[in-house]
């Protein structure tokens, strides 16, 4: 054999060894490279020529703060004075590593492809797929805290599971879903991977109580290194996670809580604990140190940078001492093990009774933040939250198939070997199980941590299922000393490998379709999502940037806090836009200007105190009694879902939601059978509400709003019923029943102004729409001084103005009315919010609005009639113009 010809052999056999010690980094490579082409695929839909998008309104806020660390790198916001308005506000859980990191692959990609800084088509590119690059190492992570608990095959079966999920963990790592959420799940499952991984090294180092006593300096035994590096690395990937996400401190919670149970469980069965308490001190007490850096807020908060999550991992590292302190005298002492427990839950009551003498603030933020994971004491507010709704077992088994039955009976195995094994892993596992189901039932955006504890449980009943395999294949076939059989074990696993197939194959490998509809597969399910009313309303905040006075604040400013309880000192010439919380965000990040109301919920009551009083007075004093002197709220921006499906929460935070429900009524007569029914409607209470009857009416009897400008889209909304043999069933109520364009809407109900009244309007398979209103789906008003109009009248005439107009890009035309009565002297006053001349421009602090007169107002009283032009100028400074509607 030459030489070439042997090396050959050798490569070959080297080249074996390695791909057979190797091979699942293959395959763990190779799925994650499918969960990035499937979370890829919505890219072109969200990142457009038209503009930029993304899934749900926390991402707009993101966007906003890697613009911002993009142009200060690497430098975060930490106060905020463009949303909140006036007020500003701590970003939170904004500004975190998250957004660290998507502004460091921008300033990569920068390098590359702009030569330098990054553009803001490339920042933004970077943003979309930012969730689809962490969703794809997400099956690392899920491998490596599988592998701590079984064996590799097992765990890769895991991995594969969490890369073929199509439910809630798929969306929230969607390219377009650019929210922390999908980096929570990846940062989260490594930490409690590496801290596994620290523990089952303290573990076989032989560390013991006794031996810590005796010589303290044998923990710095060389041997030991690799146990302290384990231990670096779960400090590290806790932080992490709290850098990301502060309220993580509810793993902090759930370690502590494994280390009181599993502390008190090896001491009374006479176990060793010295790895347990070394690794949470020695992962904690660090852990502490690094989130002092990250404190900006004084107070105990999870929501925020507060001192809460240091002294919680300062509490658990100083928890692990006194355990051990508690350990060794019982030891000291020869006290009965399985006393032990019971002074163990007994220090732990005066340690709580401690907190609450010394920092009771911080108690009654730990029992607020159990409502998360157990849903006691909720509020009701909270409800209206969609990821704060609480989840059923049937959206679970739904939102897993098959796998969530086979993830609890992988989960009652685990509790069996818990039991007869007594193994640390599983009885953190098992924790981690039950409040992660506990959270998800509370709040369904739990369900993506949820996600991973399936997989990993998935992995545990594959784990057992294939060593009961391997066992049964290897059983005596006969009595006495007879030897073993020679089958194959191999066979026996393939038996396995089918049956666990067949768990995942159902839902997750099936529902191949490109109809967005039914059971799908995450291939299928990831091309389905659109740009929605996050579309709509981009449109229209892309003009109110351009065509409404400038604001000198931008999304790179950085702002210093005023002192506490005081308002922000803006610069001359800025204003707030109010809308409702949900939209904030995409207001300040489109519109580049600052949202009285965003969806930290802030200014949620207000809003919902403004929209549903009676009056515009009514509403214009709480406004302005919320701003104080020298800030002014210039715009109001209302969509169709804020006076249809999201007004219910609207009034829930104004507490009227009572008043809302019991509506009014109104008879109607069937077209069939011309029998007379009464059914619910708004009632004149509630269309007498600020925000609907403005909506609605465009202004019309008002004095300071106008509207300026609306969408090219229109809604019609109302409810619907359908005809059954026991009568009609009301099957929407107050809700958007469609959306088109106004040349639709227009040929469809005849007027842009539609509304059907006491007439039903068909709508197909023995269904009934009914008090149908058409308007456009988002309008934008202005709040203006009015033009004062100071007159002359018969004494106690009515005296009514009136004024034609027109939005221009859709040519709808619609009538401004108001009224007054003249006094006993003949005089009279009205305000006026609409100009009849040409609009001052944005620059000299008017708006370019999309709404023009049609002619002067027609003001007429007894008979007599006057035009007046009113130009503004006039209606932005509250001037005064003079008329005269006395008979000659």
């Amino acid at each position: 054999m030459t030489p070439d010809a042997l090396d050959w052999d050798v490569l070959q056999e080297r080249s074996l060894a390695w791909a057979k010690e190797r091979w699942h980094w293959v395959v763990l490579i190779a799925l994650s490279v499918w969960m990035y082409l499937v979370r890829m695929r919505p890219f072109g839909n969200f990142y457009r020529d038209d503009g930029i998008f993304f899934i749900g309104t926390d991402p707009y806020y993101h966007a906003r703060h890697v613009v911002y660390t993009v142009a200060n790198f690497p430098s975060t916001l930490g106060y905020d004075a463009l949303t909140q308005y006036p007020l500003g506000t701590d970003p939170g859980q904004f500004g975190t590593l998250f957004d660290q990191g998507a502004a460091l692959l921008a300033w990569i990609a920068g390098i590359l492809v702009d030569g330098g800084a990054p553009s803001q088509e490339t920042t933004m590119a970077v943003f979309v797929a930012y969730p689809a690059i962490l969703g794809a190492l997400t099956v690392f992570a899920v491998y490596a805290l599988a592998r701590r608990l079984v064996s590799r095959g097992p765990a890769l079966f895991a991995a594969l599971i969490i890369a073929l999920l199509p439910g809630e963990f798929l969306v929230r790592s969607l390219a377009g879903y650019v929210d922390h959420h999908v980096m929570e799940a990846l940062l989260s499952t490594l930490a409690m991977a590496t801290l596994l991984w620290a523990l089952q090294r303290w573990e076989a180092s032989g560390v013991t109580l006794q031996g810590i006593v005796d010589a303290p300096k044998g923990l710095l035994d060389p041997e030991r290194r690799g146990a302290w590096l384990a231990t670096a690395l779960a400090a590290l990937a806790f932080t992490a996670y709290l850098w990301t996400w502060p309220s993580g401190v509810l793993f902090i919670g759930i370690v502590g809580l494994w280390l009181v149970v599993q502390a008190g469980w090896d001491v009374a069965r006479a176990r060793e604990i010295a790895p347990l308490l070394i690794t949470v001190a020695g992962t904690f007490l660090p852990l502490a140190l690094l989130m002092v850096l990250r404190v900006d807020r004084a107070g105990f908060t999870a929501l925020t940078y507060s001192w809460m999550q240091p002294v919680a991992a300062l509490g658990v590292a100083l928890a692990a001492v006194a355990i051990a302190a508690l350990a060794w005298v019982w030891h000291v002492r020869e006290l009965p093990p399985p006393w032990y427990p019971g002074a163990l839950a007994g220090g732990a009551l005066l340690g709580l009774g401690a907190i609450q003498v010394l920092l009771p603030r911080l108690l009654s933020q730990v029992l607020s933040g159990l409502s998360w994971v157990t849903g006691i004491g909720v509020q009701r507010t909270r409800l209206t939250i969609a990821e704060a709704q609480p989840a059923t077992f049937a959206e679970m088994s739904g939102e897993f198939g098959l796998l969530f039955w086979t993830a609890m009976f992988g989960f009652g195995l685990v509790v069996i070997n818990a039991l007869r094994k007594h193994k640390a892993s599983d009885t953190l596992l098992i924790l981690w199980a039950v409040l992660m189901t506990s959270a998800t039932l509370t709040q369904v955006r739990f369900i993506y941590y949820l996600a991973v504890v399936v997989a990993v449980l998935n992995g545990e009943l594959a784990h057992h299922m294939l060593r009961l395999a391997r066992s049964f294949a290897q059983e005596p076939s006969g009595k006495g000393s007879r030897a073993r059989d020679n089958n194959d074990p191999r066979a026996a696993q393939a038996v396995v490998a089918v049956l666990l197939a067949l768990a995942v194959i159902p839902v997750h490998v099936t529902g191949f379709t490109d109809e967005c509809r039914g059971e799908m597969n995450a291939w299928s399910l990831a091309q389905c999502f659109q740009p929605g009313e996050e579309n709509l309303w981009r449109n229209q905040l892309v003009w109110m940037a351009d065509h409404t006075p400038p604001v000198p604040t931008k999304l790179t400013t950085s702002f210093e806090p005023p002192p506490p309880g005081e308002r922000y000192d803006y610069p001359e010439g800025t204003y707030g836009v109010l809308s409702w919380w949900d939209y904030g965000h995409q207001i300040q990040f489109d519109a580049q200007r600052p949202p009285i109301a965003n969806p930290f919920q802030q200014q949620a009551p207000l809003a919902s105190r403004i929209f549903t009083n009676a009056t515009e007075a009514g509403a214009n004093a709480i406004l302005d009694d919320y701003l104080g002197e020298g800030y002014e709220a210039r715009y109001l921006a209302i969509d169709d879902a804020m006076v249809s499906n999201k007004f219910g929460a609207i009034t829930v935070w104004a507490g009227k939601d009572d008043v809302y429900q019991q509506g009014g009524q109104r008879q109607y007569t069937l077209p069939d059978s011309g029998q007379r029914v009464t059914l619910p409607v708004l009632g004149e209470t509630v269309e007498d509400w600020f925000l609907i009857e403005l909506y609605y009416s465009d202004g019309s009897g008002h004095e300071t709003w106008r509207l300026v400008h609306e969408s090219n889209a229109f809604s019609y909304i109302g409810n619907q019923a359908r005809l059954q043999q026991d009568g009609l069933r009301i099957l929407r109520y107050n809700d958007i029943l469609g959306r088109v364009g106004a040349d639709d809407a227009r040929a469809a109900f005849g007027s842009l102004n539609f509304r059907s009244g006491d007439e039903f309007v068909p709508a197909g398979n023995n269904r009934f729409a009914y008090d149908v209103r058409v308007a456009a789906s988002l309008k934008i008003f202005e709040r203006v001084q009015g033009a004062l109009i100071e007159g002359q009248a018969d004494p106690g005439s009515e005296v009514t103005a009136t004024l034609d107009l027109e939005v221009l890009h859709n040519a709808r035309t619609f009538t401004y009315e108001t009224e007054t009565t003249a006094g006993p002297d003949g005089t009279f006053t009205l305000r006026l919010p609409y100009n009849t001349g040409a609009n001052v421009a944005p620059a000299q602090g008017g708006t370019d609005s999309s709404v023009r007169a049609l002619g002067p107002y027609t003001l007429t009283s007894s008979g007599v009639e006057r035009t007046l032009d009113v130009p503004d100028r006039v209606v932005l400074d509250g001037g005064t113009l003079q008329v005269d509607l006395t008979r000659a």
